[in-house]
């Protein structure tokens, strides 16, 4: 039996795409790579699917407008910036995300990222890794407990963050 399915893979930041093939040929889908995500090339092969997953590359007007049976697109992150949301509302086609992609993984590279800038991780580490431990070489440390964070935006990262 032949695919019920096509299903357009634009980009992947991961190394392959063994686990969408995984779960989409429970339903008899057939998987394409787009080699490129150029626009031309995602024109072309955008012909004949019947969903777009995408990362990061743009889904814009004209790869909408080649996928003629196109029934829904998917962003594999949060955003939907790369997407031509209104194109796609205009023929019907549902456009979804996965709004809780990474939060976590975001909010603690934040905490991370915070304290190494604060306690001056990569300053001192370079320092150590060139021959020389002097503590009064780098700027002056500042305790933790007495400071206070200030947060902009309470999103989901946010709150995680705080």
């Amino acid at each position: 039996m032949g695919a019920r399915f096509r299903v357009l893979i634009t980009d992947r930041p991961w190394p392959d795409s063994r686990i969408e093939r995984e779960i989409l040929g429970k339903i008899s889908a057939e998987v394409i790579e787009a080699p490129s995500d150029d626009e031309p090339t995602l024109v072309s092969l955008a012909r004949n699917v019947d969903a777009i997953a995408t990362c990061w590359a743009k889904v814009m007007r004209p790869v909408i407008d080649a996928a003629e049976q196109c029934r829904i697109i998917c962003r594999m992150g949060i955003g939907l910036d790369n997407i031509a949301v209104d194109t796609a509302t205009e023929r019907g086609i549902p456009v979804t995300n996965v709004p809780d992609y990474c939060v976590d993984e975001v909010s603690d590279h934040t905490i991370a990222l915070m304290l190494s800038f604060l306690r001056k991780t990569a300053f001192y580490h370079a320092r150590t890794k060139s021959g020389e431990y002097k503590l009064q070489a780098g700027p002056p440390l500042r305790r933790l407990s007495a400071l206070t964070l200030g947060l902009i935006g309470i999103g989901r990262t946010g709150r995680l963050v705080g």
